[in-house]
């Protein structure tokens, strides 16, 4: 499947190239088979946001999102009759979670942030929507959560804060590594891409925050915790902050 970058990007494209081939009413059938067998799996309603990458392919990809929950896109794949044959919903629900705590964690510190989160490997992985993170890794033995985050700068965002950040994320995930790329932009920037971030079904960079609409600098970081150590000093991150 084609990488995608930003979801909204996906929508504009899936726009354009149905209406100008006349896909709409397959459309509709491929989405009513996906709300279908996700309400009945489920128990609740979905909204289909965009289908696409059907050409020379036995399967279609959507992106769906619970309606209890417009924020959270995920990935929906099916065969060509539109019967669901892969989808993350239950996956996406576990790695949201995770990023509901990250954000929490640095509004505990005064910065605003927003994340993806998901989990290596993340081929054939079991998740359920009912289950807690220790069952998840129980069940699945991931080595590494890989996140993109982005924050907005301000007085708040430190290398000490962010420290005291990732080490509560570090002990929250247990056994986990904890891999991400940090990214600072201005608080406009910031609230430009917010939206974009929560759609996302999978990590992003620099480049991608620019084409969603970042136009000032972007400060990158890459820190990993790894078998529970963090190896940044506060005056690093500072340093690479200034």
């Amino acid at each position: 499947m084609k990488r995608i970058k930003f979801i909204i990007s996906a929508v504009i494209t899936a726009a354009i190239v149905f209406t100008l081939s006349g896909c709409n009413a397959l459309n509709n059938r491929y989405s009513s088979h996906i709300k279908s067998d996700l309400s009945e799996k489920y128990g609740k309603s979905f909204t289909v946001a965009a289908v696409g990458d059907r050409i020379d392919r036995d399967t279609a990809t959507a992106y769906v999102y619970a309606d209890d929950d417009p924020t959270m896109w995920f990935e929906v794949r099916t065969d060509n009759s539109g019967t669901v044959v892969f989808e993350r919903y239950a996956f996406r629900l576990i790695c949201r979670n995770v990023e509901n705590k990250i954000n929490e964690t640095f509004e505990n510190y005064g910065i605003r942030s927003e994340c993806f989160v998901t989990f290596s490997p993340s081929k054939d992985i079991k998740a359920e929507p009912d289950m807690t993170l220790d069952e998840f890794i129980e069940v699945n033995s991931p080595e590494d959560a890989i996140t993109s985050i982005i924050v907005s700068s301000g007085d708040n965002l430190t290398g000490e804060n962010i420290i005291k950040v990732y080490t509560e994320i570090g002990e929250y995930l247990g056994s986990v590594d904890f891999g991400t790329g940090i990214y600072v932009l201005t608080e406009s920037d910031f609230d430009t891409v917010r939206e974009q971030v929560q759609h996302e079904v999978v990590t992003f960079g620099e480049q991608d925050l620019k084409y969603g609409g970042a136009s000032d600098d972007i400060k990158e970081l890459h820190i990993k915790i790894e078998n529970g150590e963090l190896p940044w000093t506060a005056a690093e991150i500072d340093s690479e902050l200034s």
